[in-house]
């Protein structure tokens, strides 16, 4: 692998789930499985057998660890110090025509304390397409603390303690690790998230699950993690205007930007970049990209020119000071 790096895209991972559908069918003209409820698209990921696979370029087949492995920081940036474990993020589609489980993540030290060293998961959200009264669930209401809270477990009521916001075509919402939280069907987001999996349900809503069993809960975990005072907001609703920073957190920077004509930049060697391609048609540094496409910028590629057929709006994302 002795070729130079450029812009990666690589094939999605399908993901079946009770609660999905198709609209990545209809939104993103993504080639489903046949006859299969696609919960997640993962669009760049390096965990284990999950491995994504570049599909465009010199490097087509090879999967993101092994240019992990061969490249380092000339992929990752001289932010990340060797060893060079896995990416440090892992970025998804969900299609949600169910309400997801009601859940919550834990963050990095109680993860590894309790979960085999795996990461904790802070997380965000960006819808791509709302239906009407879409709802998000997201926080917890003022004034609920471990003690209430568990009586409305008991009862059967945590629905009821919960904060609703009914989403809106390109709303943001940040959800740190400890936040209550769940996806409510007709919502359509792009996920930002560290590289973890581990999720705590608090109620799956009575469903049965693919295997014809109800889904396990995890109370007493969920209790463990819960920040019942959460420091700030987490709706972040409307548009975002070019270069305004959307979320910055230890983790990941996501802005949105809007681009009308032509432009060329220096990435610099700090940091590799995610350009998600919200609207648009074009190509950066030679690699075609369109509506939907996750772009993987290596630090180490330079100035980059970027074409457009159409007008561009993505959202730039770049790690955080946290590492992997």
């Amino acid at each position: 692998m002795e070729k130079n790096l450029y812009p990666l895209k690589f094939k999605p991972i399908f993901k079946e789930k009770i609660w999905g559908g198709r609209n990545l069918e209809t939104l993103l003209e993504r080639r489903l499985p046949q006859d299969k409820k696609i919960g997640e698209s993962w669009e760049i990921c390096d965990r284990g057998e999950d491995q994504s696979i570049v599909e465009n370029g010199p490097f087509k087949g090879k999967t993101l660890h092994q240019l992990i492995s061969f490249f380092g920081q000339k992929l990752l940036g001289n932010h990340f110090q060797p060893p060079f474990n896995r990416f440090p993020l892992l970025f998804k589609i969900i299609d949600a025509q169910e309400d997801l489980s009601l859940q919550v993540h834990p963050n990095d030290s109680y993860a590894k304390a309790h979960e085999k060293n795996d990461s904790g998961k802070t997380e965000m959200w960006h819808v791509i397409h709302a239906e009407k009264d879409a709802k998000i669930y997201c926080g917890l209401k003022k004034g609920i603390d471990k003690t209430s809270f568990k009586t409305t477990i008991n009862q059967n009521k945590i629905e009821d303690e919960v904060k609703v916001y009914y989403a809106n075509t390109a709303d943001t919402f940040f959800i740190p690790a400890g936040t209550v939280h769940a996806l409510g069907k007709g919502n359509v987001v792009i996920e930002i998230q560290q590289n973890s999996d581990l999720t705590y349900r608090l109620s799956d809503w009575g469903r049965i699950g693919l295997d014809g069993k109800l889904r396990p809960l995890h109370i007493e975990k969920s209790l463990d993690v819960i920040q019942f005072q959460p420091s700030k907001e987490t709706s972040l609703s409307g548009k975002v205007t070019r270069s305004t920073l959307g979320v910055e957190c230890p983790y990941f920077r996501v802005k949105e930007e809007a681009h009308q004509k032509p432009f060329s930049e220096s990435i610099g060697n700090e940091a590799f970049q995610v350009w998600i391609i919200l609207e648009g048609k074009g190509s950066i540094a030679g690699q075609p990209f369109k509506k939907g496409d996750f772009m993987l910028i290596p630090a180490h590629i330079g100035k980059v020119a970027v074409e457009l057929e159409l007008p561009l709006q993505m959202l730039r994302v770049l790690p955080g000071n946290h590492g992997e």
